[in-house]
């Protein structure tokens, strides 16, 4: 193993599945190379201990969260440098002595303000490695939305200088090709999470079916309030529904800091909570044992229902972003999708009682098309192995 690159991923998130993403990317990586890593967001260097656990990186996470949805847009160039590692000299300094960079994972490049530049983070990284002459290879990235054209466009050209790009989904290829459609070395791969093992030790059937209800909180994505008190009404009636007509327990949660306070929202407006319980989960870790006394995951955050869907439970979809409908595009459940903004509780209802009844067999259709799945990695080794041998 002669080659050496910096990996550059989600690891200091304060998303779970962003730090799935960069665990799994570095174990893809790993195999072919030296690897030093460096986190995307907050500061370079990562951060050994549970990012939920920094305060001091949750508190600037907030106040940017703040910033965004009350589009304090002046004001948002000036917090980027302050949460940012004090300058990229550390990545210079990293960069100058390894062959690669191998930077993505996640939905690294995406603005859903008209005057947010999310790919400034990502432009930094690519000039610094493109002046010292390293070959850049762009891994198992998202793409997208964007709100104005020449968003799209500055992001798309930022990527060009890659000399390899893999898509985890075909909204994000579909997105590059409109503007580079004679660009060779763009492929589609898949989300890196899909590779997760799996990890659930599974115990007695209990007397009552308990299913996982994900929760977003909107406000992060559209500063709306009367959207958000619709949204959190939907996430009510479902979880009292699903507890009535199906005689089930259901378990609320999130996989992102800030979605926790909906996640209260949410069960502090039920009328009927008997079956119904919160769960903070922190860590991979806490995931996976929330996962264990699940039959059925209703999912609004993607990883949440891919990392499900890699422990073998049958997940159902509300859609809130393009990469959503990828996501079951992959796993070729379209019927199994809904639209998170008007909650169709009885088409709901009528799909989790047709898994629940035919759990066995949905759970050999997952591992059938799990293994599909996974083939489609093979590009990212396939690309690693080039960049080792040029």
């Amino acid at each position: 193993m002669n080659m050496k690159c910096v990996l550059v991923s989600f690891f200091n998130s304060h998303n779970i599945g962003d730090v799935i993403i960069g665990d799994m990317l570095y174990e893809i990586v790993i195999r072919h190379c030296e690897v030093e890593k460096l986190s995307y967001t907050g500061n370079l260097i990562i951060n050994p201990l549970n990012p939920k656990d920094n305060s001091n990186q949750v508190y600037k996470k907030r106040i940017y969260d703040f910033l965004i949805r009350n589009k304090f847009n002046k004001i948002i160039d000036l917090y980027y440098r302050s949460v940012k590692d004090d300058s990229l000299g550390v990545f210079e300094d990293k960069i100058q002595g390894v062959d690669s960079l191998v930077i993505g994972g996640g939905n690294m490049i995406f603005d859903l303000d008209e005057k947010s530049n999310s790919v400034k983070r990502f432009d930094d990284f690519i000039k610094i490695a493109k002046k010292h002459n390293k070959n850049i290879f762009a891994i198992s990235i998202g793409i997208g939305p964007f709100k104005t054209i020449e968003q799209e466009i500055k992001s798309i050209n930022s990527l060009s200088h890659c000399n390899y790009i893999s898509f985890r989904d075909k909204s994000s290829l579909k997105i590059f090709k409109k503007h580079k459609p004679d660009f060779i070395n763009a492929f589609l791969t898949v989300d890196p999470v899909f590779l997760l093992p799996n990890k659930l030790r599974y115990k007695n059937i209990k007397q009552k079916v308990t299913i996982g209800l994900n929760i977003i909180n909107n406000r992060l994505i559209d500063n709306d309030q009367k959207k958000y008190d619709l949204i959190i009404g939907g996430y009510v009636k479902l979880a009292e529904c699903l507890t009535q007509r199906l005689n089930v327990k259901v378990v609320l949660f999130c996989t992102e800091l800030n979605d926790f306070q909906s996640v209260l929202d949410v069960y502090s407006n039920l009328k009927l909570n008997n079956n119904v319980r919160t769960a903070r989960v922190k860590s991979y870790e806490d995931l996976i044992l929330l996962y264990e006394d699940l039959s059925l995951l209703i999912g609004t955050r993607m990883h949440s229902m891919i990392v499900a869907y890699t422990q073998e439970i049958p997940v159902i979809g509300l859609s809130y972003q393009d990469k959503v409908d990828s996501m079951f595009e992959i796993i070729k459940s379209h019927d199994y999708l809904f639209n998170y903004e008007n909650i169709n509780i009885d088409d709901i209802i009528n799909c989790s009682k047709n898994i629940l009844d035919n759990l066995s067999e949905e759970q050999h259709k997952i591992k059938l098309r799990l293994k599909q799945i996974i083939d489609k990695n093979s590009i990212n080794n396939e690309i690693l192995l080039k960049l080792m041998n040029s």
